[in-house]
This record gives structure tokens, sequence and C-alpha cells, in this order.
């Protein structure tokens, strides 16, 4: 597809989901909550083909903190929080979930991948029970030019240049320029800055 078909495309797709952007911010500054951007999340993330991956693109430029150019969310895929922060050019597969995160550019996101936001998710009140943290994690990191194999869990940092494998779970800090495998996921090898070849 052409960079001016793109173009008409992308503004054509920012006109028809503007609505549900308003009806997003009228609802946080009525509630205070996410529940209609998770709705509309949840909704678009059924849609297929291209007209799905350009509604989706132009409702987490409106939603999103921050949104690059040529974001592409595959079918399946979603943002559960919209303090997310996405640079330029990054691919998400299909079936992922993406929390509280800032993401460099140029990243690559396969399907089935979990980013969360921060490790401690929940917590055992006085009583007992399982509920929500009160812990509130630093934003998840993860690194320009970094690609993240299927059916990973990411709960930490992931640094500029990194390869995570297949499968991984990733807990504690990935270095740049590391290929990462495992549960937990464990650095195999350093590669360097032009290393191109990936596992």
């Amino acid at each position: 597809m052409n960079n001016l078909m793109k173009h008409i495309l992308n503004s054509i797709y920012k006109i028809v989901v503007f609505p549900l952007y308003l009806l997003v911010c009228f609802n946080h500054r009525i509630s205070g909550t996410e529940n209609t951007f998770s709705a509309f999340a949840q909704m678009l993330s059924r849609i297929s083909g291209k007209h799905g991956e350009f509604a989706r693109r132009a409702y987490y430029n409106y939603t999103l903190r921050y949104s690059g150019k040529d974001l592409l969310v595959s079918f399946g895929s979603l943002f559960t929080h919209r303090d997310a922060s996405v640079g330029d050019r990054i691919y998400i597969g299909q079936y992922s979930i993406i929390g509280s995160v800032s993401i460099d550019s140029n990243v690559m996101i396969s399907d089935h991948v979990s980013i969360l936001s921060g490790k401690y998710q929940h917590m055992y009140n006085e009583e007992g029970i399982l509920v929500e943290s009160e812990k509130k994690d630093p934003f998840i990191s993860i690194g320009k030019s970094s690609w993240i194999g299927a059916n990973s869990v990411i709960m930490n940092n992931i640094g500029e240049g990194s390869i995570i494998g297949a499968g991984s779970v990733v807990v504690k800090p990935i270095e740049s320029f590391s290929v990462a495998a495992g549960s937990p996921a464990k650095v195999i090898r350093k590669r360097g800055k032009e290393d191109d070849n990936g596992l």
C-alpha cells in the first residue's frame, strides 16, 4: 500500500473512531475509570483484516499517552491501560495483551504475548483475600529495535536491541543487546548492534 493511500485511510479512520474517543474522555471525566476505554479496545480488537488494523491505529493514536506513526495492532490484541506509550513502527502480533508500558520505536511483539503492568499486580489483604495491589510499579520499558517471541510474558524491562525467545518469562531486567530465553528468562548471549540474525 503506497504512502498516499495509507495517509488517506488513516485520516478516514480517525474520523470514524473520533466519537469513541469522545465517549472515553466523557466517561473518564465522570467516573474516573477506564471502563469505556477497555470496552472499545476489546470491541475493536475483534475487527479483522486491514479495516481492523486502521481502526485500532486510529483509536490508540487518540487514547494512549503517546502513539507514534505506523502502529500495527493485529487481530485479537489490545492495550489495557491508556497510560501506555508507543514509538514509531511498532508491530504487535495476534492475541497479545499490553499493559502499562513504554515501548520505544521499531519493536516487534509476536503473537500471544502478555506485557504486564509490572510484577506486582495483586496482593493479599488483612483478611487473606486476593485484591488488586496498591503498590504501583514503574512503567515497564521495552527498548528500541527489540523483538519479543510468541507466548512470552514480560514482567520487567527489556533493553535496546534485545531478543526474547518464544515462551520466555521475563522477571528481571534484560540488558541491551542481549538474547534471552527461558522461564525465568536468562541471557544466552550478547549481540552486536549490527547483528540481525536473531536466535
